[in-house]
């Protein structure tokens, strides 16, 4: 699932939550369902990111550990209808760096 190029530009220029990831695989997916509320993601994780029939993967490289909505990170119409809340970590690889 491919998003469209006017979405990759769009969130390339806020490339600090990280960036779309195709083809690479992912770490785990995450569905969010009803009851989600929030998820856990940690620095340089590719998540894939499912809401009913729609998927987003997702590689996080942020330089933020601000809390973000899903909806920064993937395409229109993307939309979980519990509006969890992302939650970054830092990668322990990266500790005292």
């Amino acid at each position: 699932m491919l998003p469209e190029a006017s979405w990759i530009t769009a969130h390339m220029a806020n490339a600090h939550n990280g960036v779309p990831s195709f083809g690479g695989g992912v770490d785990r997916t995450v569905r969010l369902g009803l009851d989600t509320r929030r998820v856990d993601v940690t620095q340089d994780e590719v998540v894939r990111f499912v809401a009913g029939n729609r998927a987003v993967d997702w590689r996080v490289a942020t330089d933020s550990l601000t809390p973000i909505e899903p909806s920064r990170l993937a395409p229109a119409g993307f939309a979980a209808a519990s509006n969890p809340t992302i939650h970054l970590a830092p990668n322990a690889l990266y500790a005292g760096s």
